[in-house]
């Protein structure tokens, strides 16, 4: 049988393969955990424990509550688990000394506990209303977020190309809107940046191709839904509706039994929004029919007015209220209250949850019986309750209301 002959050259080969190999078992692998045993290095940068730029914070995935910098690494080699066969109750790391067990001498070192992620301090943005627009796209475009502030502007990068700034309405802080008409078929990225320079989170809107009918408004526009969802003959103020392809100068057509057709001019919002102001005091069916600048229409849509649905008293409709339950601080700006029975000149009050005297009283902003806008000025943090009063009295139940 043939000899196999090993080489100076193989044994060399041998032995740097196994001094890899120890290598890798002390979790020194660049594709794994980094190493416990040894502290990096000056200069050195981690790239499993660097937080993404911007966002000050580790997702919890990697370091719930914290910073992993809190754990203080160890100064030697580590030890596998257990006690060192041969010993008893010491556990002896090469070139570290003894250490002694648990009750026999000085405590081991502990990590220090994590402390808890600091909250983002500057505007955030989250999202849009509509959250889908798409080429042809025009009027006002909503931004969703938190700590926004006036005097705020929206800039526009298109497919991550700085293209524009645009002026933003400012309704709260946590609501702004600028005017928009979208052309092109692109990845558009939004950013709050408010007067201090500091910017928002960015957002990313994805709006595709609606088709050259829609871009030069020879699309019909279409009624989907009404707010209120039901009238009665109590209302009065803004019906929003609700759809697609509306124009600036839309109109529309309202038709009563026995009365003569009326045609109204629209409050335009945008191509999916628009209002119409008007007073139902006849209980019946309303039908209504949108009808753009370029004479096309929209399809008919029945309402059905009701009789008065709020319990009316001696001091008049009780109201009927709701809303957000909780604002962020600071906060400047509109909360959006619905419901029913609210009469112009109404209040909303203020107290601690619990009872107590109402801390602050603030005038509705009246936009109909279903609707209206309760105004706040860096409301101070806290558990409240809120309750919307008439003129006459009568007093919506409290609700509760956090500022956070």
């Amino acid at each position: 049988m043939p000899r196999h002959t090993i080489s100076r050259a193989g044994l060399v080969a041998t032995a740097a393969f196994l001094t890899a190999l120890a290598a890798c078992d002390t979790g020194s692998r660049h594709d794994g955990p980094a190493s416990a045993s040894t502290p990096p290095s000056p200069g050195s940068v981690n790239v499993l424990k660097t937080p993404p730029s911007g966002t000050g914070s580790i997702p919890a995935a990697i370091s719930p509550g914290g910073s992993p910098s809190a754990a203080t690494p160890s100064t030697g080699p580590t030890s596998p688990p257990g006690p060192t066969p041969g010993s008893a109750g010491t556990a002896t790391a090469p070139g570290a000394g003894a250490a002694s067990a648990p009750g026999a001498g000085a405590p081991p070192a502990t990590a220090a506990a994590p402390s808890p992620a600091a909250p983002p301090s500057g505007p955030q943005l989250f999202g849009t209303i509509p959250h889908d627009p798409e080429t042809g796209f025009d009027g006002s475009l909503y931004f969703v977020g938190e700590r926004l502030v006036p005097g705020s502007i929206i800039s526009v990068a298109v497919n991550g190309i700085p293209t524009k700034v645009l002026p933003a309405t400012f309704v709260s802080s946590e609501l702004l809107s600028t005017y928009v008409y979208l052309t092109v078929p692109a990845t558009y990225t939004f950013t709050a940046l408010a007067p201090d320079g500091s910017a928002s989170t960015p957002i990313d809107v994805v709006v595709p191709d609606g088709g050259a009918a829609a871009l030069f408004g020879l699309e019909d526009p279409e009624i989907q839904l009404v707010f209120p969802p039901s009238l009665d003959t109590s209302f009065a103020g803004t019906v929003w509706l609700i759809g697609d392809h509306f124009m600036p100068g839309s109109a529309v057509t309202v038709s009563v039994a026995g009365v003569p057709v009326l045609v109204e001019p629209l409050v335009f919002v945008n191509d999916r929004t628009v209002g119409w102001v008007t007073a139902t005091p006849f209980a019946g069916d309303v039908t209504i029919q949108v009808t753009n600048p370029t004479l096309r229409s929209s399809g008919e849509l029945t309402l059905t007015v009701g009789p008065a649905t709020p319990p009316v008293g001696a001091s008049g409709p009780t109201p009927q209220v709701t809303g957000p339950s909780s604002v962020a601080s600071p906060f400047l700006g509109a909360v959006h209250l619905i419901g029913a029975g609210i009469v112009p000149g109404a209040v909303a009050e203020l107290r601690p949850r619990g009872g107590g005297a109402a801390v602050a009283t603030s005038p509705l902003v009246w936009l109909s019986t279903s609707e209206a806008h309760w105004m706040l000025v860096y409301p101070q943090p806290g558990a409240f309750e809120m309750r919307v009063v008439n003129p006459g009295g009568a007093a919506s139940p409290w609700r509760p209301f956090e500022v956070r």
